[in-house]
């Protein structure tokens, strides 16, 4: 004996095919949803990077930050540092020189002390 269900078969091949277009339907919500928590992520992370090169304040309160204006705002923060260290470096070095001039002078000092204390 064939069982056979008690609708056309030709309904068999709709309900597949609805199930297919809500198997579809289903995955592009999904990877709708994905995307959407992507985009705020990657919102969040620009908006503490703005935040990071700005400072509290915002830089064009009426407008949003381009991205263009946030590169060229990082650029000038990495530059500015750069500038910065080797200021620092050369004035480092320059107190170095002029500690070891002041040293080699208070001896040179004491030497003389010695050779007028010497002479008398």
């Amino acid at each position: 004996m064939i069982l056979r269900p008690p609708w056309p078969c030709g309904s068999c091949s709709v309900l597949k095919e609805e199930l297919k277009q809500e198997d579809a339907h289903r995955e592009l919500r999904e990877a709708q949803e994905k995307e959407l928590k992507l985009c705020k992520t990657l919102e969040h992370f620009r908006s503490q990077v703005i935040k990071a090169t700005y400072g509290r304040a915002k830089p064009f309160p009426d407008k949003p930050v381009t991205d263009q204006q946030l590169i060229e705002k990082i650029t000038q923060v990495t530059e500015d540092n750069i500038s910065f260290q080797q200021k620092k470096w050369t004035l480092q070095k320059e107190t170095q020189l002029s500690n070891s001039k002041q040293e080699e002078t208070t001896e040179n000092i004491e030497k003389l002390r010695t050779s007028l204390d010497s002479c008398q």
